[in-house]
């Protein structure tokens, strides 16, 4: 994808075209694992194209599925926590990562290591939900460490104020919930 902010119109076509793939992938039961902006192609005819499925894995898959996928921002808090039983909702972070950077050109979540990352991502959407909190203490990785306090969210709609409608805002925002079960589907 191009750098910096993108036609609000062009957006729109760019996240289907992406979306519309992404959901071919997941009805043949492949999770990309790794859709970020440099893994999304456009033609000069404006044809989303969605490359690189080097991490691309079919489910369910009788392997141990790794943790490390995506490029860190824009993997899902589960694999951040360390997570191997996800699924194909966290092609639908990542998409949703991908469209907000779109918005404005800035990645939406750029952590410098994952527990900066998760701080980030806590800090624009609130808490970690209650069993990725268990597995984030439980972590070996993360033993002894804690997040900084937030005193206050950082939110989707005021981040974008005045560069996305309440459509856009409301998409994101069922892209990026924080249980994975609640997030919407590419179908």
């Amino acid at each position: 994808m191009e750098e910096g902010p993108i036609n609000a119109g062009f957006v729109k076509q760019y996240i289907y075209q992406l979306i519309r793939g992404i959901a071919y992938m997941h009805s043949i039961n492949v999770i990309h694992r790794d859709v970020k902006p440099e893994n999304v192609l456009i033609s000069k005819q404006s044809t989303v194209k969605i490359c690189d499925l080097g991490f691309a894995r079919t489910i369910p898959n009788s392997h141990v599925m790794t943790d490390y996928v995506a490029t860190r921002w824009y993997r899902a808090p589960e694999l951040l926590i360390g997570r191997d039983d996800y699924d194909k909702s966290i092609d639908i972070w990542s998409v949703g990562c991908v469209m907000a950077e779109t918005f404005d050109g800035e990645p939406l979540f750029p952590g410098e290591n994952d527990l900066d990352q998760l701080y980030r991502i806590q800090k624009c959407l609130g808490p970690l939900i209650a069993p990725h909190q268990e597995h984030f203490l439980k972590n070996p990785k993360f033993i002894g460490m804690k997040f900084p306090e937030i005193h206050s969210l950082e939110t989707l709609e005021r981040r974008y104020f005045g560069k996305v409608d309440k459509h856009g805002i409301d998409l994101l925002k069922k892209m990026l919930k924080m249980d994975p079960s609640m997030r919407i589907t590419a179908e």
